[in-house]
């Protein structure tokens, strides 16, 4: 929609999501870690992605939105770059401190607990905690490029990279 409203737009894909899934088995993992799902790459990438946009249409101010996981970079981005970025949007960011203990979680600590190398089925949590309207809930889940399955070791490296997302937001400048 924007993009037909004459802005620029970029939409990158986070390591190990959207697109990703589209590439062969043996390309969809990290080059410099060899994981699928590559938080750390993706921030490099999206900071580098950022400093080429800007160097390139310096006169153009830079908004960055993001989504759940998406609003955790744009967080990121905007506290590493604020002089670079001139707003953010942030769409239901993963922020809560605190742990939702839903019998759902229960049920799937104990199947992990049984095969460590599980896929975790994500699409219950999605359904319970991603939105109150139901049109962005069966969006998300029937859309082909959204993660509906992660490893447990992927599921950990998720909330670690969550966890400091509110003190990137302390880095973000109120104006």
């Amino acid at each position: 929609h924007l993009a037909d409203q004459g802005y620029k737009v970029i939409a990158p894909d986070l390591h190990g999501y959207g697109r990703w899934a589209d590439l062969p088995v043996e390309a969809r993992h990290c080059k410099e870690c060899g994981a699928e799902v590559c938080y750390q790459k993706s921030r490099r990438d999206l900071i580098d992605l950022i400093d080429e946009v800007k160097a390139a249409n310096p006169g153009l101010p830079l908004y960055m939105i993001g989504e759940s996981l998406g609003a955790d970079m744009v967080l990121y981005s905007a506290g590493m770059r604020p002089k670079i970025i001139d707003g953010i949007v942030l769409s239901s960011p993963a922020i809560k401190r605190r742990f939702n203990l839903v019998p759902r979680v229960m049920r799937d600590v104990c199947l992990i607990a049984h095969n460590p190398f599980r896929q975790v089925d994500l699409i219950p949590y999605m359904k319970k905690f991603a939105s109150e309207d139901q049109r962005i809930i069966d969006e998300a889940v029937n859309d082909r490029l959204v993660r509906k399955k992660l490893t447990t070791w992927e599921l950990f490296k998720t909330i670690h990279t969550m966890r400091p997302s509110l003190s990137y937001a302390d880095k973000v400048p109120a104006n």
